[in-house]
């Protein structure tokens, strides 16, 4: 495939969801379809789709290539997914224009040791998920793998209490995050997963008391995690959590 991805007679592909009504394309999946190019430049058809709610590129290659600011257009979607798709680079501010967003899936890959392509992490700066988490108010999951958020800090983190009523899963997979979890981002009170693994500069303290949330999976592994200031011992507060499976 060329360097840029053109989609042609989209009623015949696979993976392509149209609404009856009005014929628009409003989905797009395709998960580990062995795609490669610059699906997502700045000549991809795709971003003439205006009516597109899921994006689905999960499993592919683009070898590389970045995310076009012009994903701001896609001002409908409400699912996308670009986990381990092979891109690079900053993720756009434009991003921040999904209002829409239920479900955000973004990760890098780590190269192979004997992979002649050498793969950057993708870049979540502090201002773009500033405005993202201000903007998209029904985000439902956030997924964000081995995506630099070095930049991203704790008052940052706190706007995320902003999707009290929606948010539901929560995970930033070793994403370099770092300073302290605001503590109330632990008592978000629908949220039922948190995963915040990986990230060892990253200091956690678990609520000390009155911690009654519907969370069933907590993971916080390779984090500068604490309880009640002496490390190695379960904190008497997570016995509350009546619905957790998995810690």
């Amino acid at each position: 495939m060329g360097s840029t991805f053109v989609l042609h007679d989209l009623s015949m592909w696979d993976g392509v969801t149209c609404d009856i009504r009005s014929g628009y394309v409003i989905g797009l999946n395709f998960y580990c379809n062995d795609l490669r190019g610059e699906l997502l430049g700045p000549n991809s058809s795709i971003f003439s789709l205006r009516h597109l709610q899921q994006l689905t590129l999960h499993f592919n290659d683009f070898s590389g290539s970045s995310i076009h600011s012009t994903i701001g257009d896609l001002v409908n979607l409400r699912h996308l997914d670009l986990l381990n798709s092979g891109m690079t680079g900053d993720v756009p501010s434009t991003i921040s224009h999904l209002s829409k967003l239920e479900y955000l899936f973004i990760g890098s890959i780590d190269s192979l040791p004997n992979d002649p392509i050498k793969y950057s992490r993708m870049r979540l700066d502090d201002y773009t998920w500033n405005r993202l988490i201000h903007n998209a108010t029904n985000l439902r999951a956030i997924f964000l793998e081995k995506v630099n958020m070095s930049s991203v800090g704790e008052s940052s983190l706190s706007l995320l209490t902003n999707l009290s009523s929606s948010l539901v899963s929560l995970v930033l997979l070793d994403t370099q995050i770092q300073g302290k979890l605001p503590i109330n981002i632990l008592k978000l009170p629908i949220l039922q997963q948190i995963d915040l693994s990986l990230n060892k500069n990253l200091r956690v303290e678990v609520p000390k008391s009155n911690w009654t949330t519907p969370l069933r999976i907590l993971s916080l592994s390779g984090t500068a995690f604490s309880g009640y200031n002496f490390d190695g011992f379960i904190p008497p507060s997570l016995f509350n959590l009546t619905q957790l499976s998995v810690g």
